[in-house]
Order: C-alpha cells, then sequence, then structure tokens
C-alpha cells in the first residue's frame, strides 16, 4: 500500500489539465528502454519543474525525489528529442493572448524619467569627519 503523503501535490507540480497536454507528447518521445522499469513520466517532469523553478543545482534535488542524476538524464533525454521545444511551440499555439505579460526588458523609459525624484543633489553623509 502506498503512503498517502506521496499523493500530496506540490505547489511546483504541473495541474491535472495541464498533464492531459504534455503527457501524450511525452510518451510519442519515449525511447527503447532496456534494464528496469522506466520511472514515471510525470514524476520526473515535476522533478524537473521543481528545479527549473527554483533554480538549484541538480545535485540538490531533495532526497524525495529520486535519485538527481536519473531526473538529469530524463531532462537531457528530452532535450536531445526536442522534447521542450515541442511543449513550447504547442503552448504557444493555444496561448491566451489576453494573458500576456510585459516585463521590464520590454518596456523602455524616457531619458528624463530615470533619474530619481527630486533631481540631484548633494546629500550629507553620515560619516562624520576626521578633527
Amino acid at each position: 500500500m502506498t503512503p498517502a503523503f506521496l499523493f500530496v501535490m506540490s505547489r511546483h507540480d504541473i495541474s491535472d489539465e495541464k498533464w492531459a497536454v504534455i503527457g501524450s507528447m511525452l510518451e510519442k518521445k519515449r525511447t527503447e528502454t532496456r534494464g528496469r522499469k522506466r520511472k514515471d513520466d510525470r514524476l520526473m517532469f515535476n522533478d524537473i519543474l521543481w528545479i527549473l523553478k527554483t533554480g538549484a543545482p541538480w545535485r540538490d534535488l531533495p532526497a524525495e525525489f529520486g535519485p538527481w542524476n536519473t531526473v538529469h538524464k530524463r531532462f537531457l533525454e528530452w532535450t536531445r528529442l526536442e522534447v521542450w521545444d515541442d511543449i513550447l511551440r504547442m503552448l504557444s499555439i493555444k496561448a491566451d493572448r489576453d494573458a500576456l505579460i510585459i516585463d521590464a526588458t520590454f518596456v523602455r523609459v524616457h531619458q528624463h524619467a530615470t533619474g530619481a525624484k527630486g533631481g540631484t543633489f548633494d546629500r550629507k553623509s553620515d560619516v562624520h569627519e576626521a578633527d
């Protein structure tokens, strides 16, 4: 019997709705496997999401996710098979154009708006001069 805590969804895990779309793409790209039974694609995908969202090094993957090198190998396999490109292409086709986000890399400020409020002036330093 599997413990109940294994089914708790983390905030980094992919939702069922999104997995329904992406999961089928991963199954089509499956390569021949020999030896041990292949780890579940969804678990591997969630592990990779954790790494991508946290920015942690592969070796810092928490133990409950399994061996970091297994997750890293799956990431490299999906990269080689262009899975990430296919997912991005498919998601961009189905993107909600009303939900686009503009961040600071796309916004240009007028040259006069780059200074601090009130312009430039001399500020007194908190450092006291020696007598």
